[in-house]
């Protein structure tokens, strides 16, 4: 304990010279030993795929067939990351930027593929080892799928919470210490006549000012690991779902039939590696950067406590966020032990066993957060926010689950209109999944208004802003464990091609209940993070306003500043007695004067271009699938005439050829979306200035939450309602129609869930990592203008 003090100590604010950080700091290294170590003891555990040779062999084929993705994948990373981290060095040394931006995106992005590496990799173990698991063991082995995913979610959580604070403690002590002269350029904006000297870090304007400085930095970093995130969802739901799509289509008009996931098929191999890459790398990348950029935006809208409270009070607040995340980290390695420990005899208490976890998650994490009230060392009103986040997000997860769960009401209503036909089933399904909307829409109302009122937002608009994103991180956090189940969808659906081929029925019925269980969890980790993102647009719009206040009340100086039609004082003056003094303007009326209003044609315009730019990106990733997987289809097709032999097992076909063709389609489709997200939030910012801005960010985040609230609810109804009717579920468990009626059903519902997993499997995550980027871009750039004297105001 000793040593943690003193490495605490070492890297804290100031130190000799400014206020250092509580001693609370322990449950950091605590958290993210406890979580790493308990992902390297279980991934080294279940290392080897299996024991069956016959999967064994399988499998390592598999594994094979992957290096072909990762070779040409992150071949594309390294030159993206390299390119991005070289343009930023560029301005660096022009000026523009500081010199940590360009390693900091280079980090951000390596590490974030770094973890989709080895997500990818032992991932396909962990599919393969479930089989034998559940062969051995019965439903009671389903659970390792449950706690595997939980394990690949818990490592990129603990990497992201380590980085980052590692990267906020060195660059606070090379501030404080004025390392490469960083520090000269804050001294100079505060007008400081001497050179440096050590007693400046005690400074309160210098710390607040190096904190913004930092938080870019952060921000930098959060940029980094979107532009990786952006990547991996592109061309791994675009894999994913064009693959998925082919299979179903190579043989759909010609003589030739072949089981699901048989061997023989031409593309098996590129749809497997689809399923991980789409589902496993590229959910742990969106995660990843949104951890990223939810602590990022809370040290910046932090900075600003410092003028409101005492150094230390302020500090403490600073950052509280990283210790949510600690708790977070360490409340859903508790659900996964309750997982572990609690063992289960059917699917029903697996599912309930899945229950237990989450609300054991929430109390532990609400115990956590009394305990934090009682020892006072974090600003009550912050600890309450990051408690109606844990709130928040258990009300979430439990009633989307609730909702949607394949034993539930609505599963029960939707196969009742089974008779009438395939319309019925599509009508009701788009009814149900704009019905569930409203749980997440009603949870964000309350959490926000909640947390921004315990935060004192009554009273000051920057800490109840701050309440807010305290509000999103511990809500995040809390939903680390719901994260987990969903990854074991993709993992299941691995094991159940493995399970079909070795002809292993009762073992693919468990799977395939499973992962109908499990897409539950799945719908509500992305419901979830559709809340997170809506808060956090909040407030990112809110540091900017706050931020051009700042701006605003510097350039003022004694004589005032005109900017647009409004003159700014900072203190009343005779010869202007109609101007705003800043100190006495609210920030939303400031935002009014800046033209942030429907009335204003340059904020219509930009919401107008989010909402176009959303939709564009949603119509052409359906595009871009549908191609990818008739040329695939076609392929195959060919493939299969060209070599008779591959019919009667005689030879197998050539995987490489569906995986390479496939891994450079969706590579190529990356260029596209990647430009249009940064061009539509560079180009709106710079034509139609700050209210343009905050209007295409409001556009982006309405028709993102329509896509994404409505599509991956009715996907997951209609998928859960197939495997309902399935004649593998158990009788007990299935709905009892009759025959004929039961079999068009099935082949209808399975229809509609494979189309409608467009959204949840490709468009939905795209949009989410793409919305991540553009209020990173947006805050950067409106940061960085502000920086340097400019307010994008037309």
């Amino acid at each position: 304990m000793n040593t943690l003090m003193s490495f605490f100590c070492f890297f804290s604010v100031g130190c000799p010279h400014g206020v250092a950080f509580p001693h609370t700091l322990w449950v950091l290294p605590l958290a993210i030993f406890l979580a790493l170590g308990s992902v390297v003891g279980w991934l080294f555990w279940h290392r080897h795929p299996a024991t069956e040779s016959s999967v064994f062999e399988i499998t390592q084929f598999v594994h094979d067939c992957a290096g072909i993705y990762l070779k040409s994948q992150y071949k594309l990373v390294a030159k993206v990351m390299v390119a991005f981290a070289a343009f930023i060095f560029w301005g660096s040394f022009l000026g523009h930027f500081n010199h940590f931006f360009g390693i900091a995106i280079f980090f951000g992005g390596i590490w974030s593929a770094l973890i989709g590496y080895l997500a990818l990799k032992f991932g396909l173990s962990i599919a393969a080892k479930s089989t034998e698991t559940i062969k051995q063991h019965g439903p009671a082995g389903a659970q390792f799928l449950c706690i595997s995913g939980g394990m690949l979610v818990l490592l990129c959580a603990g990497v992201v919470l380590a980085d980052m604070a590692l990267w906020f403690w060195v660059l606070n002590w090379i501030f404080d210490h004025n390392v490469l002269n960083l520090s000269t350029p804050i001294i100079q904006k505060l007008g400081f006549t001497q050179t440096w000297t050590p007693d400046m870090a005690a400074d309160p304007a210098f710390i607040r000012l190096k904190f913004e400085e930092i938080a870019l930095i952060l921000l930098s970093y959060a940029i980094g690991a979107s532009v990786y995130a952006l990547m991996s969802r592109i061309s791994g739901g675009i894999l994913r779902q064009s693959t998925h799509a082919a299979i179903d289509n190579a043989f759909a008009t010609s003589a030739v039939t072949l089981p699901e996931d048989d061997i023989r098929h031409p593309g098996i191999m590129a749809e497997w590696i689809g399923r991980h890459a789409g589902g496993v790398t590229g959910a742990l990348a969106g995660l990843y950067q949104l951890i990223a950029i939810c602590l990022a935006i809370a040290v910046y809208l932090g900075a600003f406590l410092l003028e409101t409270m005492a150094i230390g009070e302020g500090i403490h607040a600073i950052i509280f966020p990283f210790v949510v995340v600690a708790i977070g980290l360490l409340t859903s390695l508790f659900g996964f032990c309750i997982l572990f420990f609690v063992r289960t005899k059917s699917s029903e208490q697996r599912s309930r066993n899945i229950t237990y976890g989450q609300i054991g998650v929430a109390c532990v994490g609400l115990l956590a957060g009394l305990g934090m009230w009682a020892t006072q060392v974090f600003f009550s009103g912050f600890v309450f926010a990051a408690m109606i986040g844990i709130l928040a997000s258990t009300c979430l997860g439990l009633g989307v689950r609730t909702f949607t769960h394949r034993k539930g009401r609505q599963i029960a209503a939707l196969l009742a209109t089974s008779p009438s036909g395939f319309g019925a089933l599509l009508l009701r399904g788009i009814e149900l999944g704009f019905i569930c909307a409203f749980i997440p829409m009603m949870t964000l109302v309350m959490a926000f208004g909640a947390a921004y009122v315990v935060g004192g937002g009554l009273v000051e608009l920057a800490a109840g802003m701050y309440a807010v994103i305290v509000c999103a991180v511990a809500a995040i956090s809390t939903g680390l464990y719901l994260h987990g189940i969903a990854l074991s969808v993709p993992l299941a659906a691995t094991g159940l091609g493995l399970s079909r081929m070795m002809q292993h029925e009762e073992i693919v019925a468990d799977l395939q209940t499973i992962e109908a269980d499990t897409n539950s969890a799945g719908v509500a980790a992305a419901l979830g993070d559709a809340l997170v993102l809506a808060l956090m647009v909040i407030t990112t719009i809110t540091a900017l306003l706050v931020s051009i206040k700042h701006w605003i009340h510097k350039l003022a100086g004694t004589d005032g500043i005109s900017i647009g039609q409004t003159y700014f004082v900072n203190h009343p003056l005779p010869q202007y007695p109609q101007a705003v003094v800043v100190s006495e303007i609210h920030v939303l009326e400031l935002s009014e004067r800046l033209g942030v209003s429907m009335l204003n044609p340059q904020f219509t315009m930009g919401a107008l271009i989010g909402l176009m730019t959303v939709i564009g990106l949603a119509g052409w990733c359906i595009r871009k699938s549908n191609t990818c997987a008739e040329h695939l289809a076609v392929m195959n097709r060919r493939e299969f005439t060209e070599n008779p032999d591959i019919a009667t097992g005689a030879i197998l076909p050539r995987y490489g050829d569906s995986i390479s063709f496939s891994t450079l389609f969706s590579q190529k489709s990356i260029v596209s979306p990647l430009l249009l997200a940064c061009l539509s939030t560079v180009g709106v910012s710079f034509l139609w200035g700050i209210a343009g801005s905050i209007g295409h960010l409001l556009g982006t985040l309405i028709s993102l939450l329509i896509i994404t609230l409505t599509g991956e609810s009715l996907a997951t109804l209609w998928n859960n309602a197939w495997v309902t009717a399935s004649p593998l579920t158990p009788l007990s468990d299935r709905t009892l129609l009759g025959d004929a009626a039961t079999e068009s059903t099935r082949a209808t519902l399975k229809t509609l869930g494979k189309a409608g997993g467009i959204v949840p499997y490709c468009v939905g995550p795209i949009l989410n990592t793409v919305m991540i980027l553009m209020v990173s871009l947006s805050m950067l750039l409106g940061l960085i203008s502000l920086k340097f004297g400019h307010i994008l105001v037309h």
